[in-house]
């Protein structure tokens, strides 16, 4: 139901980080796995955590996603 609800919103990305994806001592870092799902796809994409910090800061350095960001405020 979450993840329906971020798409109708039109959030750009949802992060899908569950039980199995958390280490048994409940703690995240660079390399927790996560799935990601970019909006307009149904596909979700394993990477782990530090991935996607990288890729998204990447993106906002290159102003990729300005208009999101000037949206959400």
């Amino acid at each position: 139901y979450k993840i329906r609800a971020a798409s109708t919103i039109k959030i750009p990305y949802t992060l899908v980080i569950g039980d199995k994806e958390i280490a048994a001592d409940g703690m995240w870092n660079e390399t927790t796995a996560i799935s990601l799902r970019q909006f307009g796809s149904k596909d979700n994409f394993p990477l782990s955590l530090g991935a996607f910090l990288e890729k998204i800061i990447r993106e906002i350095e290159s102003k990729q996603i300005t208009a999101f960001l000037t949206n959400a405020t």
